[in-house]
């Protein structure tokens, strides 16, 4: 029983910690928004855009980590994601054609954000 006890008080500890709150908040509103999202974008047949718009997100981040230092990495991620969004909105294309172009902006996109990280010391 000594066990469960001090699983119990190691939980209620950690929930004591900010960033754990913080963690915990983050988590709820983000699956409040997929909740919401989820529908439309599996409906709209995009859901091969929100991975590649993810994969471009990390390379934005690693680029801005790179050549701006580690405060500027969300507003990296977050340039690298609307820019892909654009791109991906304004290509217009069937969805066969879109989905190549996705699949190859998404490879290029994951190669430069693991160089970008490979050349960060």
């Amino acid at each position: 029983m000594t066990g469960v006890l001090e699983i119990s008080d190691t939980t209620f500890a950690l929930l004591g910690e900010g960033f754990v709150q913080s963690a915990l908040a983050a988590g709820a509103v983000l699956a409040l928004l997929a909740g919401l999202l989820g529908p439309l974008v599996v409906g709209r047949n995009m859901a091969f855009a929100v991975h590649g718009t993810a994969e471009l997100s990390f390379a934005g981040g690693a680029g801005a980590l790179l050549f701006a230092g580690a405060g500027a990495v969300g507003w990296g991620a977050l340039v690298g994601a609307v820019l892909v969004a654009v791109l991906f909105g304004s290509l217009g294309l069937a969805g066969r054609e879109r989905d190549a172009v996705i699949g190859v902006v998404l490879s290029f996109g994951l190669g430069l954000g693991v160089l970008f990280q490979s050349l960060y010391t």
